[in-house]
């Protein structure tokens, strides 16, 4: 039996930076003219599915089990019909910020191209939690007493669970793998043609910090399923579990929130300090010059 106190104050801190950290990715899209193309379109779908994620950890994970306790109408809402949306919801978040690592690979700023790259992860994610909508049979819940999210012992889930679920993901991440892979050897070859020229240098620089900023997203992705069907089976208590599924779901999104503003502040800061640079070292040249000729000018009068 998990601590429920322990459970929810962990879940409520973590979710809690996700919820900071993906707030100033979101607003880094908007602020930022770099990520004003397909690139920055998709971090702002993975800062979204990710705030929204981790608000419903916040809610139904952290504080959502005290209704249990304090509210007669707890189990129905928990355990009944609303929890299942809530599972479908959820499971629907994961699996756009999934899904929107396919279109990584484009910084374009065409709203056409744009469109495509941002449709495709969604309608992607909305056909994988479609077997939801039959709260019937498939169905995702959080039980408070575990503290995990957990699928319905049915045919439908647990068929859903493995070939959909599992086996879908799993492919997606071998062609995110295999392009990853193409991109590194494409990215090589553009920086040898660009080095004699500096604004495809500049846009070279810029390329590979996209791609290295989705590299760690991507691994991140990959632990996180890997924990969820992997290790998660050999845990041997209840706290090995959760930390293996809750705490790892709810981690997933603060930690890519963190990797996405990181990378977006230290963009911002550079261009900062590309602007300022040359103001102090014109001034400096300027105050050397003064300096000069006041020695000039004593030596003079000397």
């Amino acid at each position: 039996m998990i601590d429920r106190v322990a459970a929810s104050s962990l879940l409520a801190f973590i979710t809690s930076i996700g919820l900071i950290s993906n707030a100033f990715a979101l607003y880094a899209v908007y602020r930022f003219k770099h990520l004003h193309n397909t690139f920055g379109a998709l971090c702002a779908v993975i800062g979204a599915a990710n705030f929204w994620d981790s608000l419903i950890h916040l809610l139904w994970s952290a504080y959502g089990p005290y209704l249990l306790e304090f509210y007669p109408f707890g189990e129905a809402i928990i355990r009944g019909h609303p929890g299942k949306i809530v599972g479908q919801i959820s499971s629907f978040f994961l699996d756009l910020k999934g899904y929107a690592h396919l279109g990584y690979y484009s910084i374009a700023s065409d709203t056409t191209v744009t469109s495509a790259f941002v449709t495709i992860p969604i309608s992607f994610a909305f056909i994988q939690v479609a077997p939801f909508f039959w709260t019937d049979d498939c169905y995702l819940l959080y039980s408070s007493e575990m503290a995990i999210w957990e699928y319905a012992d049915t045919p439908c889930n647990n068929f859903y669970s493995f070939h959909i679920d599992f086996i879908l993901p799993v492919c997606v991440y071998c062609c995110i793998i295999v392009l990853d892979i193409i991109t590194v050897f494409t990215l090589r070859k553009a920086l040898d043609i660009s080095q004699w020229n500096q604004t495809l240098k500049e846009k070279r620089k810029l390329e590979i910090g996209f791609f290295i900023q989705s590299l760690f997203q991507m691994g991140l992705s990959l632990l996180a399923y890997a924990s969820f069907f992997g290790f998660s089976q050999y845990a041997t208590d209840d706290w090995t579990l959760f930390g293996t599924t809750t705490v790892v779901w709810a981690s997933v999104h603060s930690v890519d929130g963190v990797i996405m503003a990181s990378f977006h502040a230290r963009k911002a800061f550079i261009k900062w300090q590309s602007k300022i640079t040359p103001a102090s070292s014109v001034n400096g040249e300027t105050a050397m010059k003064s300096l000069r000729n006041g020695e000039a000018k004593f030596v003079v009068q000397q």
